[in-house]
């Protein structure tokens, strides 16, 4: 397991206002599956928030290495900004659970009237920030 790492702020400010990121998950078959996520910013852990059945939560828990992707593109590509986050994902249950569904929902106002975040239904994964790289611009 790789040591943790830290974002910095440039870092921190563009994963915490992100709307959306990309989630790079690994099945057992070795196939890698690529989906669109929304993001949660506390410390050094991005959190999600999805259905309990699918690809990516069957290949989170059997294979725990992610890696999370948020861009901002630009047709100015000295604008382009981007963040790779490298780290291990982690099922996040019962007060923790509720305490950050809370959280999704203040951040996207959206969840609760269109896909709530059941304790039945649905999971809730941390992602440990282990590696980090980020690009500001084309230089």
């Amino acid at each position: 397991m790789a040591a943790p790492a830290t974002l910095g702020d440039r870092e921190r400010e563009l994963v915490h206002w992100a709307r959306v990121a990309r989630l790079a998950t690994v099945g057992a078959d070795g196939v890698p599956h690529v989906v669109p996520v929304c993001p949660l910013l506390e410390g050094d852990v991005v959190y999600l928030a999805t259905a309990s059945e699918g690809p990516k939560v069957r290949n989170m828990r059997e294979r725990p290495d992610v890696a999370i992707v948020v861009d901002d593109p630009a047709e100015d590509w000295d604008l382009i900004r981007g963040v790779l986050i490298r780290g291990r994902a982690a099922e996040v249950t019962g007060a923790e659970f509720v305490r950050l569904r809370d959280a999704f929902y203040e951040k996207y106002r959206q969840y609760e009237p269109k896909a709530p975040i059941g304790e039945d239904d649905s999971s809730i994964f941390g992602i440990s920030v282990e590696r980090v790289t980020s690009w500001w611009g084309v230089e």
